[in-house]
C-alpha cells in the first residue's frame, strides 16, 4: 500500500506561517504510483488535479519531482493563508494494481492575536529550587505591545501594563521588547513558598487583538529558605577557584573562577580568596580578601619567588545592602582586603549596643560580625570610641545567645555561613619571559642556547644575470633567455663573499633536492600554562590543547619563511628505512626516524617540529626534531644543519595545532 512522508507543515501543526509551502513524499511499496491519477484539495477547493496544478495553486515553487519510484509534491499557494485559520489537506492517489490511497490532515495558521511561545515552568510543573519565572508572547505579523502585559499569581497583580508591583522588582524582574515580541522576567524578591500557584496574563498586539491565558504551577522546595543572616550560595559551574597561573614575574599569581550565583534574590554576593602556605590550612584562618560579585580574576602579588602557595574561593551572599565596602581597603578594582580580628576592648553587657574593640581598621561601613560565640549586625562604626554601632535587633543572631564580653576576647568578620566547596589550587611564582633572573645571563638562557643572532643573517641570492649564471631550470630545458652581462655576476659586485657564495649554492641545490616544509618553532618562554601550575601535569604527557605539552601558552610558533612565496622551509630529506617494531608485550609500533639538511638560517633546535606534505601537499606527518648538527663554514658562519627527526603518531596533540591557518 503506498504511503506518505515528510508532511510539512506536519499533521496538526500550530502557528503555521501564512505564505507556507504544502510538501509531502508519496512513497512507492513496490507496486508503483500511477503520480496521472494524484488529486489534492486545501480545505475545500481542488489544488491537483490528474497532477496538473488548477488556478490558485500554480505559484513560483508548485512542483511534482520524481524521487527515484517516489515522488515529491510542492503545492505553492499564490495566496496567502489567512491569520487563525485551520486548514484541511485531502490527498488521493492509486497505485498501478488500480488500489486508493487517501488521506487528510489539518493544521492551524498563526492566529490574529499574540501567541505565548515560551514559558518556564510548563503548565503543572514542581519546582524544586527558587527560580525565576519566563514567559515570551509573539506576534510576527503586528509585534507585540509591552504596555499592554497584564500578570497575576493566585489573584495578586504583579504586573500592569507593564510595570511591576512591589515585591516583584528583583535584580532580574523585566518587560522588554524582543524580535517580534516582548519577554517577561518575573524574580521575586523572596523566594516562593511551598504552595500551588495559578498565573493568569493578557496582552495585546499592536492593532489591539488580545491574548489571555492562564496555567499553574506547584513550589515544592527541597529545602525550606529561612531568614538566616547569610543564606547559603556557590558559583555557575565549577566551583571555587578553576585556574591558578604563574605571571612570570616572580612574586605573582593570577587567580580566576565562576560567577557566584545567589540563592536567595533580594541579596548581594561577594568572593572570599583564602590564601595559605599549606595546603591542609588553607581555610583554617580568615579569608585574605574580599572580592565583589563582577570580578572573577585578580593578580596577588607579594609572593615569594619559588615558594608553592595554596588558595582557595568561597561564595558569601547577604541581605542586600548589610555590608558596605566603605572602610574596606581597595587592592585593585573591586578586591579588598578582608578586615582582620580584633579583640573587644572593655566589658560588652547583654544590653549594650555599642561593642568598644581594639581597632576597627579595615571593617566596611556596615556588616555582620561575631564576638566570641555571639553574632551581631552593625550598622556603623564609631570613629570616636573605637567600637561598631549595632543594629535594632542586631544582637543574638544566626541561632546564638545575647551573652556579657570580656575584654581580650576575638572579635571577627562574620563568615560561617559561606558555601563548603573544598577546591584548593597550587601555585608558584616564578621569573621567565624578559625577567632577568639566575636562569639567563645577558638575557641569553642557559638551558636552550639563542640562534637569535643567527636568525638575523642575511646573504644575498644570485641574480642570475651574469653571462655564465643562468636559471639552473633553464639549463637543464634548454632554454637559456638571461639578459647581457653587466658587470659582474654576483650582483654586479666585483669582489666576492664567501659565505653568501657558499650558502647560495648551498640554496639553489636545496630548492632543487629539498621539500618544501612547515617549520613549528617550540616556545620557551612567556606566559605559563595553567596546566603546568593548577593541575600539576607534566608537560610531556601532552594532553593540552593550549601549551601542546611545551608548558607555555600557544606551544609553537610557525616560522615564516621570507625567502619564499609559500613561506615554507626547504628542507631535503635523506633515505630511510622504515619499519614496524614487533614486541611481545607491546602494540605494534612503527619506526621511522629520517635525517635531513636545510640552510643554517633559521636556527633549528631540539624538540622544533617539522610539518611535512605528501605530492598532493596533504599533511604527511608532523616530526619532532632530536638533534640538530651544525657544520661550521669559515670563521665562525655555519653552512648547514643537519637533523635528526622522528616521526610523530598520529594521536599526538600536536596535530591539533592551527598551523596551515
Amino acid at each position: 500500500m503506498l504511503s506518505i512522508s515528510g508532511l510539512s507543515p506536519s499533521e496538526g501543526q500550530k502557528n503555521v506561517e501564512l505564505d507556507s509551502i504544502i510538501e509531502f513524499f508519496i512513497l512507492d511499496d513496490d507496486t508503483g504510483i500511477d503520480i496521472s491519477s494524484l488529486i489534492v484539495y486545501i480545505d475545500g477547493d481542488r489544488a491537483i488535479s490528474d497532477a496538473e496544478f488548477q488556478d490558485g495553486f500554480s505559484g513560483e515553487f508548485s512542483e511534482i519531482v520524481p524521487d527515484g519510484d517516489n515522488y515529491l509534491i510542492s503545492v505553492d499557494p499564490e495566496d496567502d493563508f489567512g491569520q487563525g485559520k485551520t486548514k484541511l489537506v485531502k490527498i488521493q492517489v492509486k497505485d498501478l494494481d488500480g488500489k486508493y490511497f487517501n488521506i487528510s490532515y489539518v493544521f492551524k495558521t498563526i492566529p490574529a492575536k499574540p501567541i505565548l511561545t515560551l514559558q518556564s515552568p510548563k503548565s503543572g510543573a514542581i519546582l524544586k529550587t527558587p527560580q525565576t519565572l519566563y514567559l515570551e508572547f509573539t506576534d510576527v505579523i503586528d509585534g507585540v505591545d509591552h504596555h499592554t502585559v497584564n500578570i497575576k499569581i493566585n489573584s495578586l497583580d504583579i504586573v500592569v501594563n507593564g510595570e511591576f508591583e512591589s515585591g516583584y522588582e528583583g535584580d532580574y524582574s523585566e518587560v522588554k521588547d524582543i524580535t517580534d515580541g516582548v519577554s517577561v522576567k518575573i524574580d521575586k524578591e523572596e523566594p516562593f513558598r511551598d504552595n500551588t500557584y495559578k498565573l493568569d496574563y493578557n496582552v495585546q498586539d499592536t492593532n489591539g487583538n488580545m491574548l489571555a491565558g492562564s496555567f499553574s504551577f506547584s513550589v515544592e522546595l527541597l529545602q525550606a529558605v529561612l531568614p538566616a543572616v547569610f543564606p547559603q550560595t556557590g558559583f555557575i559551574g565549577p566551583q571555587g577557584i578553576t585556574r591558578a597561573m604563574d605571571l612570570g614575574i616572580g612574586d605573582s599569581i593570577n587567580l580566576e573562577w565562576n560567577q557566584p550565583t545567589k540563592r536567595y534574590y533580594g541579596s548581594d554576593i561577594f568572593v572570599l580568596i583564602y590564601r595559605s602556605d599549606q595546603r591542609l590550612e588553607v581555610f583554617d584562618d580568615i579569608p585574605k580578601y574580599i572580592a565583589t560579585s563582577d570580578v572573577h580574576e585578580v593578580a596577588v602579588d607579594g609572593l615569594v619567588t619559588g615558594d608553592t602557595v595554596y588558595f582557595a574561593a568561597r561564595a558569601l551572599e547577604a541581605y542586600k545592602d548589610s555590608i558596605g565596602l566603605d572602610g574596606l581597603v581597595e587592592v585593585d578594582d573591586g578586591l579588598y582586603e578582608f578586615p582582620e580580628a580584633t579583640e573587644v576592648a572593655t566589658t560588652v553587657l547583654d544590653t549594650d549596643m555599642l561593642i568598644r574593640v581594639v581597632s576597627t581598621d579595615g571593617y566596611p561601613s556596615t556588616g555582620t560580625i561575631k564576638v566570641g560565640g555571639e553574632v551581631m549586625r552593625y550598622s556603623d562604626i564609631s570613629e570616636t570610641q573605637t567600637g561598631f554601632i549595632i543594629s535594632t535587633n542586631g544582637r543574638g543572631l544566626n541561632n546564638t545567645s545575647v551573652s556579657v564580653h570580656t575584654s581580650g576576647e576575638d572579635v571577627e568578620f562574620f563568615t560561617a555561613c559561606q558555601d563548603s566547596n573544598q577546591v584548593i589550587v597550587a601555585a608558584t611564582p616564578t621569573y621567565h619571559a624578559d625577567i632577568d633572573h639566575d636562569r639567563e645571563i645577558d638575557s641569553t638562557g642557559i638551558v636552550v642556547n639563542d640562534y637569535s643572532d643567527n636568525d638575523r643573517k642575511f646573504f644575498q641570492g644570485f641574480d642570475f644575470c651574469g653571462y655564465h649564471m643562468p636559471l639552473p631550470q633553464q639549463i637543464f630545458q634548454g632554454v637559456n633567455d638571461c639578459g647581457s652581462y653587466l658587470g659582474g655576476e654576483f650582483n654586479g659586485m666585483r669582489g666576492m663573499n664567501l659565505f653568501d657564495r657558499m650558502l647560495n649554492r648551498e640554496e639553489v641545490l636545496l630548492d632543487q633536492t629539498g621539500e618544501p616544509t612547515i617549520l613549528l618553532k617550540r616556545i620557551w618562554d612567556g606566559q605559563t600554562c595553567s596546566c603546568n601550575t593548577m593541575r600539576g601535569d607534566h608537560p610531556k604527557m601532552k594532553m593540552c590543547k593550549d601549551c601542546f605539552g611545551t608548558g607555555y601558552e600557544g606551544g609553537f610558533e610557525i616560522y615564516e619563511n621570507l625567502r619564499r612565496e609559500d613561506r615554507r622551509t626547504m628542507i631535503s630529506f635523506a633515505d630511510t628505512l622504515e619499519d614496524l617494531l614487533l614486541d611481545a608485550h607491546k602494540s605494534l609500533e612503527q619506526q621511522y626516524e629520517p635525517t635531513c639538511w636545510t640552510l643554517p638560517i633559521p636556527a633549528i633546535k631540539d624538540r622544533d617540529l617539522v610539518v611535512r606534505f605528501d605530492f598532493t601537499d596533504d599533511t604527511e606527518y608532523i616530526y619532532e626534531v632530536l638533534n640538530v648538527t651544525k657544520e661550521k663554514l669559515i670563521y665562525k658562519h655555519y653552512s648547514r644543519q643537519r637533523l635528526s627527526l622522528k616521526r610523530l603518531d598520529k594521536t599526538d596533540i600536536v596535530y591539533t595545532f592551527p598551523f596551515l591557518e
